[in-house]
């Protein structure tokens, strides 16, 4: 064996046990962050769950045209940002950004009877990619109980997802599984073809493939 060979054998005996502990920190490392992201995903799916289940207690149910621009808004970064926007002004909250109400509707209890089911099997989803991370806005929905607001969110038919706030407060996009929904949602609150001509002419591309 060459000089240069034992010196390097001798360097990594030296080293070898500091190696093998850091592997085994760094291990724990590893074991922390799956097991953080396992509970979380439960947690997440446990809320959609329970939100879902609650939902038939809604007593009031706006649905909204919503324009697909978005912006960001000032001091989106404060706690209560979305509380304090003007009324024609929709939250898109993952995005810490708003869009303009086009048009609303109150849905009437028969409407609203229509809906639940297929909104809470949306909600309610138990798995969740995420989706896209694109998102353009074109319906929004708000669902009260009494005075307490229970769901806010808007939805993205070409993206397929929605938005959803966690009790965190943390804002994140679910995957909008099955086409009931967007059925439903589009006979109650059609979207103009002006806005569909809009669109286009303003994303000419084959976004996603659509």
């Amino acid at each position: 064996m060459s000089a240069i060979a034992r010196l390097l054998l001798s360097a990594f005996l030296l080293i070898a046990p500091t190696i093998s502990a850091w592997a085994q920190d760094l291990s724990k490392w590893y074991d922390a962050t799956n097991a953080y992201d396992k509970t979380l995903k439960k947690a997440q799916a446990d809320y959609r769950k329970g939100l879902a289940e609650a939902l038939p207690a809604a007593t009031k149910v706006e649905l909204y045209l919503l324009d697909f621009n978005v912006k960001r808004e000032e001091g989106s970064t404060e706690g209560a940002w979305k509380y304090t926007l003007p009324k024609d002004q929709f939250p898109i909250g993952p995005y810490k950004s708003v869009t303009r109400i086009l048009k609303t509707k109150t849905l009437t209890a028969a409407q609203i009877k229509e809906l639940l089911p297929a909104l809470q099997a949306t909600v309610g989803v138990e798995e969740n990619s995420g989706g896209a991370m694109c998102h353009f806005p074109i319906h929004g929905l708000r669902v009260w109980a009494g005075d307490r607001l229970v769901l806010e969110t808007s939805f993205c038919w070409l993206c397929e997802n929605f938005a959803l706030e966690y009790p965190d407060f943390t804002e994140r996009w679910v995957t909008i599984q099955g086409t009931k929904l967007k059925e439903i949602i589009n006979r109650l609150m059609p979207i103009p073809q002006t806005e569909l001509d809009r669109f286009k002419k303003t994303f000419p591309q084959d976004l996603l493939g659509h």
